[in-house]
């Protein structure tokens, strides 16, 4: 972990995208993948022992989905930034998490670009890692 990096918690239902989310973000340096949860009861207790600095959150998932642990990480985990994300395009889906809670909100289908901007775009104005325009690999922080 580098010094200054967004703490990230991946939420998604599905094992196959938590896992080449996780390998993808991994590969920047200003990104530290705190850990990977596949519902939205698993993202509030995650978040509320070790609260992450942004939260990537499927909007879709079985029991608690995306939307419902928005508005619970807001009130409880107020410092934890929710990025939303859904197989759905912008739209009623990105609108209903944004109200939720969500900061910024991605389709799956976004660049890994995409992705990655929308991740550091919560980073407070003073930090590291909006400042840092790191690329795989690299040492920036």
């Amino acid at each position: 972990m580098v010094a200054g990096a967004l703490r990230v918690l991946i939420v998604d239902d599905n094992a196959e995208v938590r896992v080449m989310l996780s390998r993808m973000l991994s590969r920047y340096s200003d990104l530290d993948v705190m850990g990977t949860v596949q519902s939205g009861e698993e993202a509030c207790t995650a978040a509320a022992a070790d609260p992450p600095d942004v939260v990537l959150m499927d909007v879709r998932m079985a029991g608690m989905g995306g939307i419902e642990a928005a508005r619970w990480l807001k009130v409880n985990v107020p410092s934890a930034r929710i990025v939303g994300m859904s197989a759905d395009d912008e739209g009623p889906t990105a609108s209903a998490m944004r109200e939720a809670g969500a900061v910024e909100f991605v389709p799956k289908t976004a660049s890994v670009d995409q992705l990655i901007h929308a991740l550091k775009a919560t980073a407070p104005a003073d930090s590291d890692s909006s400042r840092a325009e790191a690329r795989p690999g690299s040492d920036a922080a």
